[in-house]
């Protein structure tokens, strides 16, 4: 139907404009007869109505209706119209709302539209400015089904916005909090105990990460049968808590056995069922270890004690009773242990004639053992310090001497040590130096001892042994010996075999050396991968123009054709460069297949040689029976022809390059300082030149992106990033060793190939397609406007007829409204749903439909370990229009969807 204009003002049996307040007085003044819609009385029926509701209803409202879309709206609207107000009432919507064009036409074309939160600024004095609103665009149709108008009602929802933030802002302050706690926290949910959250902490202890959505049970599948699934589930069902202390737990990862106190308290919900669990602690491993060393110390210490039946010896605590009594002590003092522990040693012994016999008998004892030596080394034994070092170290050199160096204690392990550096076997009673006169690093031994002797602890290490044998490394401990009565009596040394801790603190370094290295490389491997992908859209958009203008350009116009091939040139340069670096962030899609190296190899020699030039000499050595390997052929053909170049590079004045192949085992010591490299069979190239070498700081930074050490212009410094990023791409390892001016040497490692991966399906042999266009209806998905053009424009060109759809959705509902359609070319990476998953909904509903994938960033969701997922189709961006064509023929014309 259509809207006429009826003229005249405002009739009194207009009566849906009764009320209203100050917008209904406003309305029923305002001189329609001068507008499109005409006399009030006139309007259609559906506005009648629609403006009825409107200036009844206590919420914002408005309609939009006739040919010029006059906009009419209540009170409560009004505040959103700001200055805007009253001036807007009966003015076309889009004067008032010019913005809102695009959603205008939406709804005019019969779509509705919900906008869930629109956020405006009212003035509303003494109330917040920001205001919040879910809008409703409903068309309004006449009785011919024609949109003739819109109806909007809106609804405030500032409040629960806010509330929103609220809620967010106390959720985040508290897993700030609970990262700051000092132990290790997770929050579980729900019977099976789903990971809602975990701390550093508990990350640091479990050495796991990803928890977030996974149960226990997943993450940690080796702690069965060791009670902490049945605690959870009792926690969960009964709503108690359970509290343990020094609880041990043995993980896969960690290094034996651990203990831990925790807690497991439920989390109840509003109604007060259980919803989660809480879970907090702490490791207290190293507490329980030391306490359990301290408890074998003591033990060893009594054992020790009490065993010594040529000494009296007794400890007492700080009110003088005593707590231990030897028997040697019982047979110089008359009374049992039973008698003498735990009493005071002045109660004990209250009868004065029998205390001095005591120590009488103790004296004459001590004496028939030496009592210049033997009281001394009795009193040291008593110190439970010193006791515990020697219990700790029985298998260490054991030494103890006087303040004139006269040797006090001696054990076996530090005699023979002496004797096999020096010549001499000390024993007890033997003066140091005397004994030692003719040693040469004498004043360096003696100045140690005094160190000790004056009341210096320290350590040292140092590397000792037979010249004839194996070197090997020892930790010295020198202490000062004191006696029971806190008087300095000597010194005592200490001597541990330290060679297998240093030789592993070097592995160690040189592991985390090896970590911290693929750390920046993957590091630098991302943020080129990033950056490849915005030049790739970018590029996409410059070399589909070029070519299209390329298309229409005359070959008469010589000046514009050159200035379009220089452009393109320059755009193609560009696009290798983004190739190369995909390929070093490990995002370039392969096409691997089983290969045998020396065969590849021998089949481009004669390449090789002529990338050597004429004073370069080639030697390939090729091994017996060499594994074969799954590799991309194509790219390892690249890889080698640009290390042949790189080699004549560094040959200046010729050379030769070996190339020699042969099977090899890492074991686990060796793949340990390589990161990320697994033990086992691999076959190994070695490309060998005679040229100048690198220096060690060259070779460190040889596969960093954009480094070179050939002038400006001469290299982009892609060569070998691209090669690193695709040998760790195809499960491999690629490391260089050289030197400065005796040559360079690449070790390539690829994985040896299993019997299972022998066995692949084949591929469908293709008819040699045309890549002329037949007519097909094409759907373009692309997020990207300028590529999106390109690719509409470009198929048109090739004629075939195109639709355009800027997302998922819209790419679905034109595939339900086009039957025709035989292929859909969409872009992986998209906002919302990816290409992938758009391309499984599509094929649910349209099992034929062909798809073509295409995208300038390969870590997505149609490549799988470096390689394309089976089945897909994929052009890289940037492409040109005959690359489109031709995979586009390519995919159309194969059996079957594409």
């Amino acid at each position: 139907m259509s809207v006429r204009p009826l003229g005249g003002g405002f009739r009194p049996s207009a009566g849906f404009l009764d009320g209203g307040g100050e917008m209904g007085a406003l309305m029923r003044a305002h001189d329609w007869g001068a507008t499109s819609l005409g006399s009030p009385d006139g309007w259609a029926q559906p506005l009648k109505t629609l403006v009825g509701v409107m200036l009844a209803a206590g919420q914002p409202m408005f309609v939009a209706f006739g040919p010029e879309r006059l906009l009419l709206y209540n009170d409560d609207y009004g505040p959103m119209l700001a200055d805007r107000h009253p001036r807007a009432l009966g003015r076309p919507f889009l004067d008032v709302w010019p913005d809102a064009r695009p959603l205008f036409e939406r709804v005019f074309a019969g779509e509705p539209v919900h906008m869930r939160d629109i956020r405006l600024f009212l003035d509303r004095p003494g109330r917040p400015k920001e205001a919040h609103f879910a809008f409703s665009y409903t068309p309004v149709r006449d009785e011919d089904g024609e949109v003739v108008g819109l109806f909007c009602p809106c609804l405030e929802t500032t409040e629960q916005v806010a509330a929103a933030r609220e809620q967010m802002r106390e959720a985040e302050r508290q897993r700030l909090l609970l990262q700051q706690m000092p132990g290790f926290v997770a929050v579980l949910s729900g019977p099976t105990h789903v990971y809602d959250y975990v701390n550093d902490a508990y990350l640091e202890i479990s050495g796991r990460s990803d928890f977030v959505g996974r149960t226990v049970r997943e993450m940690f599948p080796e702690i069965a049968g060791q009670g902490f699934y049945e605690l959870l589930d009792h926690v969960y069902a009964s709503g108690e808590p359970f509290i343990a202390r020094a609880m041990p737990i043995r993980l896969d990862r960690a290094e034996g056995e651990r203990f831990l106190d925790f807690i497991y308290q439920p989390i109840r919900n509003g109604a007060g069922a259980v919803a989660g669990i809480f879970v907090g602690g702490y490791d207290v491993t190293e507490r329980c270890v030391a306490e359990r060393r301290l408890a074998a110390s003591e033990a060893r210490y009594r054992q020790i004690v009490e065993g010594a039946e040529d000494f009296a010896i007794l400890t007492l605590d700080e009110g003088g009773a005593i707590t231990s009594w030897n028997s040697g002590a019982e047979r110089v003092a008359g009374f049992s242990a039973a008698e003498a522990l735990g009493r005071s040693f002045s109660i004990l012994f209250t009868d004065e004639h029998r205390a001095e016999a005591a120590v009488r008998r103790s004296e004459e004892r001590l004496r028939e053992l030496n009592e210049t030596l033997e009281q001394r080394v009795a009193e040291a034994l008593a110190e439970r310090k010193l006791m515990a070092d020697i219990v700790e170290t029985t298998d260490a050199c054991i030494e103890a001497i006087d303040a004139h160096y006269d040797i006090l204690a001696i054990n076996r392990a530090g005699a023979e040590a002496y004797d096999r550096r020096y010549g001499v076997r000390p024993k007890v009673g033997d003066n140091l130096l005397k004994l030692l006169a003719d040693a040469p690093d004498l004043e360096k031994t003696k100045a140690r001892w005094a160190r000790a002797l004056a009341g210096e602890d320290y350590a040292v290490t140092e590397e000792t042994g037979d010249p004839s044998r194996e070197r090997r490394s020892y930790d010295l401990r020198f202490e000062t010996l004191v006696g029971a009565r806190g008087e300095r009596v000597g010194a005592f040394l200490t001597s541990v075999d330290a060679t297998e801790r240093l030789r592993a603190k070097a592995e160690l370094e040189a592991t985390q050396e090896a970590l911290r290295q693929s750390q920046k490389m993957e590091a630098v491997g991302q943020l080129t991968g990033g950056i490849a992908h915005d030049f790739n859209n970018m590029l996409a958009a410059v070399i589909g123009a070029l070519d299209l203008l390329g298309r229409r350009v005359g070959h008469d116009d010589a000046r514009s054709r050159r200035y379009i091939e220089t452009a393109a040139e320059g755009a193609r340069r560009a696009a290798n460069l983004t190739r190369r670096l995909l390929a070093f962030a490990r995002q370039q899609p392969l096409r691997p297949e089983p290969t045998d190296l020396d065969r590849l190899i021998a089949g481009m020699s004669d390449l090789l040689r002529h990338s050597l030039g004429a004073q370069g000499l080639l030697e390939i050595t090729a091994a017996e029976g060499l594994w074969r390997v799954r590799v991309d052929p194509n790219q390892l053909e690249n890889l080698l022809i640009n290390l042949a170049v790189n080699a004549r590079d560094a040959m200046p004045e010729g050379g030769r390059l070996t190339i020699e192949t042969r099977n090899v085992e890492l074991d686990a010591a060796c793949a340990a300082t390589r990161h990320g490299v697994v033990p086992g069979p691999y076959v190994l190239i070695c490309v060998s030149d005679t040229g100048c070498g690198m220096t060690p700081e060259v070779v460190a930074r040889a596969f960093e992106p954009f480094f070179t050490t050939k002038k400006v212009g001469e290299g982009t410094g892609l060569g070998l990033s691209q090669a690193y990023g695709f040998i760790r791409q195809s499960g491999g390892h690629m490391t260089i060793r050289s030197e400065p001016g005796r040559g360079a040497t690449v070790e390539v490692f690829l994985p040896r190939l299993g019997d299972a991966q022998e066995r692949r399906p084949p591929e469908l042999a293709r008819a040699g397609a045309s890549a002329v266009a037949c007519g097909e209806t094409v759907l373009v998905v692309e997020d990207e406007p300028a590529v999106r053009r390109f690719s509409v424009e470009a198929l048109g060109e090739l004629g075939y007829r195109p639709l355009e759809a800027d997302g998922a959705a819209a790419a679905l509902r034109l595939l339900d409204e086009n039957p025709q359609v035989a292929l859909m070319f969409t872009d992986v990476v998209m906002p919302e749903m990816n290409g992938a998953r758009l391309a499984e909904e599509a094929r649910r509903r349209r099992p034929e439909l062909k798809v073509l994938f295409t995208t300038g960033y390969t870590r997505n969701a149609v490549v799988r370990d470096g390689a394309l997922d089976a089945g897909v189709e994929l052009l890289g961006k940037p492409f040109t229009v005959e690359e489109l064509a031709a995979k586009l023929r390519d995919v159309l014309d194969a059996p079957g969807a594409g």
